[in-house]
């Protein structure tokens, strides 16, 4: 009994340890796992291992010979997880595979249940053989489950709810585009009419056609655009962003510096933010906030299961539509019942991939996700498509504005969060557009300007509800 206990411990392990594995630090601040998410994950292996436990004992009471053979049968399976981490480990995400690693891949997939039954029915393996095999294998499963041990520092704050501050303070809109191109949505300063609802928003409101950001990756702009500052260094150890500022060797908590958040809340707002991801809750911003949410940008089980198999039952671009909706919906319904005296800051995981929608803007369906994987469409046909999409979300936002009586009166900001360098692109502006309150024409701005000036450009306006876009400037020292 102890030797099947064992043995189905370390079945579980082998087949689990992809999962295991996949939760190092750089993965980790993707996924936004929580300990309740974590949990349920291990209930589910918990239920493997008593599905080969009874299994083992249900063989045993036919024979020794039975038990040993399906013993067997396990070791060699459940190590598919394990050799398929490897592969991903030389290859990267299965999207980006070659065509023959691909093929390979799945067909060694298919064989490898049928080779370990015959392998089975024809190796005659003792006990004494199986307990050696579970000697040599029993310490790197120790180390795979050492690895997967739940810390304080794996799990993301995904939710946060206060109590709200009372006033009738105009509405603020701050809403972020990942990766969303300059290039591809307003060519030469002129919002493309294909995106109907972006160019009907431009041409009631300010378009700055020399924007930028002072990086190319989410991870190093949204520190400076969230607090106004260009860091020397920026990190994230422990699901937290930690920054150097100029002529410091020391590292600071990013929620330490003045911030958006804590501005917002010192001028009486009420802070709204969902967002994808990016571990906001986590740091000091949440004690600024009265509603927040994030989440996962991709899944442990996506990132942890076999790379031919998990994308067929949920690609990930199931799980960034469903962060979409999400955002969505609880910003339609903000807008709705709390419209007063709020910033509202949404940070969208699109355009940015996995691409999620058709030539006409609608979300794919998960076949068609799947399809993608297989077909590989032209990326930058693709992406236009995304921003179709992207589209369609940011008119149902403003249409909700203008049905609740709310929109000529708000500040709405658009921006994406960085500029974009590598995925077949390589692009330096940003789209910025803002619409000040009441704006009834359009207004074309030329001037230099950086996205690290949002910040003192909203301060200003929290004091005196005007804009003064000099502060946006590149070369201002307002």
């Amino acid at each position: 009994m102890i030797f099947r206990f064992i043995s189905a411990a370390i079945c579980t392990i082998l087949f689990a340890g992809s999962w295991c594995l996949s939760q190092y630090k750089s993965q980790m601040f993707w996924l936004s796992l929580s300990l309740k998410t974590y949990l349920i994950h291990v209930g589910i292996w918990l239920g493997l291992f008593l599905i080969i436990y009874f299994s083992l004992s249900l063989a045993q009471k036919r024979s020794a010979k039975a038990e040993n053979k399906l013993l067997l049968f396990f070791f060699i399976v459940c190590f598919i997880n394990l050799i398929d981490f490897g592969v991903r480990s030389l290859f990267g995400d299965v999207g980006h595979w070659p065509k023959i690693v691909l093929v390979s891949w799945a067909a060694i997939t298919i064989m490898i249940i049928p080779f370990s039954a015959f392998l089975t029915l024809k190796l005659g393996v003792s006990r004494t053989v199986l307990k050696k095999m579970v000697q040599v294998i029993i310490l790197p499963c120790l180390l795979l489950l050492f690895y997967a041990l739940p810390t304080k520092s794996k799990f993301s704050r995904l939710e946060i709810n206060y109590p709200l501050q009372k006033g009738e303070k105009a509405p603020v809109h701050l809403i972020l585009f990942d990766m969303l191109s300059y290039e591809f949505l307003m060519p030469n300063g002129k919002v493309l009419p294909q995106y109907t609802n972006f160019h009907k928003f431009s041409q009631e409101a300010c378009v700055f056609t020399n924007a930028y950001s002072p990086s190319d990756t989410t991870g190093k702009a949204l520190p400076t655009l969230l607090t106004g500052k260009k860091f020397v260094e920026t990190s994230t150890p422990n699901l937290r962003f930690l920054v150097k500022e100029n002529n410091s060797t020391q590292w600071i908590p990013l929620g330490s510096v003045e911030n958006l958040f804590s501005v917002s809340e010192k001028e009486g707002y009420n802070i709204f933010l969902r967002a994808f991801c990016i571990p906001y809750l986590n740091h000091d911003f949440g004690n600024s906030i009265q509603s927040g949410k994030t989440y996962p940008f991709d899944t442990l089980w996506r990132v942890g299961m076999h790379s031919l198999v998990w994308p067929i039952l949920s690609p990930g671009g199931i799980q960034n539509q469903k962060t979409v909706s999400s955002i969505l919906y609880d910003y339609l319904d903000w807008i709705k019942n709390y419209p007063n005296n709020t910033f509202f800051f949404t940070h969208w995981n699109i355009p940015h991939d996995p691409f999620l929608f058709d030539e006409n803007g609608n979300m794919l369906s998960r076949w068609e996700l799947v399809k993608r994987l297989l077909i590989r469409p032209n990326r930058k046909k693709t992406y236009q498509y995304q921003i179709m999409g992207t589209d369609s979300i940011f008119g149902q936002v403003i249409q909700t504005m203008k049905e609740n009586d709310k929109y000529n009166e708000s500040l709405v900001i658009i921006m994406a969060d960085h500029n974009i360098k590598g995925f077949e692109f390589d692009m330096k502006h940003i789209p910025l557009v803002i619409k000040e309150p009441y704006q009834k024409g359009p207004n074309v701005i030329t001037d230099n300007v950086n996205s690290t000036n949002i910040m003192r450009y909203l301060k200003h306006y929290y004091h005196t509800e005007q804009s003064d876009f000099s502060l946006l400037q590149v070369s201002s020292k307002k």
